[in-house]
């Protein structure tokens, strides 16, 4: 057995040795903060499904912060970047194993959270940031006490591996109406341009078993009748 052959065989058995816990937005992802910070395990394995590459995720070490992910391809690192400070991150590889998604919030485990594809070349890496075009289509569709930005996330491949369902989510804290509701977004890629948005009851139709446990209950209600999910604070009259 040649030595690469052996070593992502190696690597394939470890993967599936781990438990596989889906994420909060994409629930076929791999969520990564939450198995790192298991402390069960000190790196998690992502084989891509042709079985030519493996995404490594490890905590970062000599005073780095956040999480460092390696991409092996055959037995040697084509690329790492580091995640900060990577929380909440979760990744999934496109069907065709050209490129995979990494949803990670830039704050706290509410968020902010944004989303970044890799499409991988022969010999590199690189990234297209969906972020602001999902952020700029969703714009501030609620009242907020103040002005913040939504949670973008990665919900779905499409079967082509050349579109991506993301999501935009209302931070699920007290500052909006509506918090914890979302719309979602089918990009086509490599261009990164929207092609079509479902508001959220249509996209539980379609993508429901695809959806991770963070919007899987996200309420209905607010969406058939806004004003039950009003904030007070957002409507009282001046004094």
């Amino acid at each position: 057995m040649k030595a690469s052959v052996l070593f992502f065989a190696v690597l394939a058995a470890a993967a599936t040795s781990q438990p596989q816990q889906s994420g909060m937005y994409a629930r076929s992802a791999t969520a990564i903060w939450d198995r790192l910070g298991s402390g069960k395990t000190q790196s998690v394995l992502i084989p891509s499904p042709d079985g030519s590459m493996m995404l490594m995720a490890s905590s970062s070490v000599a005073g780095d912060k956040g999480v460092r992910l390696t991409l092996l391809k055959h037995d040697r690192p084509l690329w790492n970047q580091i995640v900060s400070p990577g929380v909440g991150i979760e990744a999934d590889w496109a069907p065709d194993s050209s490129a995979f998604f990494v949803t990670a919030s830039a704050g706290g485990r509410n968020g902010f959270y944004g989303v970044t594809v890799y499409f991988v070349s022969q010999d590199a890496v690189s990234a297209l940031d969906l972020t602001p075009v999902v952020q700029e289509a969703f714009g501030h569709p609620v009242k907020c006490q103040s002005e913040e930005p939504p949670n973008v996330a990665a919900l779905k491949w499409m079967p082509s591996s050349t579109e991506l369902i993301a999501v935009a989510e209302i931070v699920a804290h007290s500052n909006c109406d509506s918090n914890g509701t979302f719309r979602a977004y089918r990009i086509s890629l490599p261009k990164g341009r929207i092609v079509a948005s479902y508001d959220q009851i249509e996209a539980k139709r379609l993508f429901g078993s695809d959806l991770g446990w963070e919007i899987r209950n996200a309420p209905d209600r607010c969406v058939r009748r806004p004003t039950s999910c009003w904030q007070l604070f957002n409507h009282s009259s001046a004094p």
